[in-house]
């Protein structure tokens, strides 16, 4: 009785699974055909940002981390 009890059990969670992973697959293939509004949605929202531009005669700094604080000394 309890083995049988298992197996029904079994079944009816099987199928369970079953229909759910085909009714998310049926959807997907659905929205994939309709589009849904998606369609380029990064062509239509996509725009690079650029660099910064540096000005004419400035130069770049490095900082000096190694430098030696009154604090550290």
């Amino acid at each position: 009785m309890n083995i049988a009890m298992f197996i029904v059990g079994f079944c009816i969670f099987s199928l369970y699974i079953f229909f759910t992973f085909w009714v998310m697959f049926d959807q997907n293939k659905k929205q994939r055909q309709e589009g849904n509004g998606t369609k380029m949605y990064y062509d239509r929202n996509y725009t690079p940002k650029k660099a910064p531009k540096r000005k004419e005669g400035s130069q770049s700094r490095r900082k000096n981390y190694n430098r030696k604080f009154k604090q550290d000394v």
